[in-house]
């Protein structure tokens, strides 16, 4: 990551994966000490998506949201703007920037629809 895409180089520069929690539930199912954890263990980056104006209700932030950004935060990590994991990327890996092989591209194209269909129709 990042990677390009020939078709799609007259739009964009790079295209990058993210986990995708557009809300508070999808974010308490992705977002556990666990995958943290894991996360941490393997030296890894997350790009998370996300709206938070759905963590509240009733003028009360989401008990599991909260409950996992004070976890992520005593964890000493990088947080930083998505722009600047992206340039980071870039300069640490020489395959970053590059076409991404038909392979590799079906298998994100996969995991996404996968993982979609995991939380939209079986997991409820």
């Amino acid at each position: 990551m990042p990677y390009r895409e020939k078709r799609f180089d007259e739009y964009a520069n790079y295209w990058f994966a993210s986990t995708f929690a557009s809300n508070q539930w999808l974010f308490n199912n992705i977002v556990t000490k666990k995958n943290i954890d894991k996360l941490e263990q393997d030296g890894g980056i997350c790009i998370l998506y996300t709206h938070l104006g759905y963590y509240t209700q009733f003028g009360e932030v989401d008990k599991g949201f909260k409950e996992m950004i004070e976890y992520i935060g005593k964890k000493n990590g990088w947080f930083i703007p998505v722009t600047q994991v992206l340039d980071f990327l870039l300069e640490q890996n020489t395959k970053a920037g590059k076409y991404l092989p038909l392979l590799e591209r079906k298998k994100l194209e996969f995991h996404s629809l996968k993982t979609r269909i995991k939380y939209r129709f079986l997991k409820k």
